[in-house]
């Protein structure tokens, strides 16, 4: 087994399904010190279950879109761990239905998870990723932000502005040696995905 990531400190936004779900298997099964935080509040429940055998794991209850709930999960991040490494933005919801049916609250509250929240965490979170030696932030974006998709114009230009915005945190925070990516996946069978095109 893999410990690359050994006494490395991460938290992972959208942690308990899906996607994120995956990445924090990963992240412990490499020996991280793994923070998991999630606005569902059953499926961190679920996942802290599953996953309790590992020593290295502590779990929140998080709002992307809430600026002071952020603040405080990292607060407890400093209390109990005292450091960050690394950064991952799962947390994402979708929008399936024709532009002329979408209200402006819909285009909203995509673009306020799928956007605005990965920076919301990612500027909350700069003073500890600073502290490290070797930090990253990882923002999982989507190829709809690449390519366009049908009665998906919320979606598509939330993870486009997330894929230009983590660009753009790869030069201002290249001085302070923190990395920034994004990761652009297809079509994976998650819960979110299944929801979205179960009406299609």
């Amino acid at each position: 087994m893999s410990r690359r990531l050994e006494n490395r400190t991460a938290l992972i936004v959208g942690g308990a399904a899906g996607i994120g779900r995956a990445t924090a298997e990963v992240f412990l099964s490499n020996g991280a010190i793994l923070v998991i935080a999630d606005k569902d509040a059953s499926a961190l429940e679920q996942t802290e279950e599953e996953l309790k055998a590992c020593e290295k794991l502590l779990t929140f209850k998080m709002d992307v879109t809430d600026t002071d709930c952020i603040n405080s999960v990292l607060r407890e991040i400093v209390l109990k761990l005292g450091r960050l490494d690394t950064v991952v933005n799962s947390a994402g919801i979708d929008l399936n239905c024709p532009f002329e049916t979408m209200s402006m609250s819909d285009w909203s509250d995509v673009l306020n998870v799928n956007l605005t929240g990965p920076i919301n965490v990612c500027h909350a979170a700069l003073s500890l990723l600073k502290a490290s030696p070797a930090a990253s932030i990882i923002n999982i974006a989507s190829g709809a932000g690449l390519l366009p998709i049908a009665n998906r114009t919320a979606y598509c230009a939330a993870k486009a502005g997330l894929i230009m915005a983590t660009k753009s945190l790869a030069l201002d925070l290249a001085e302070f040696g923190i990395r920034a990516n994004s990761i652009c996946p297809g079509a994976i069978d998650t819960a979110l995905f299944r929801s979205s095109i179960k009406n299609e």
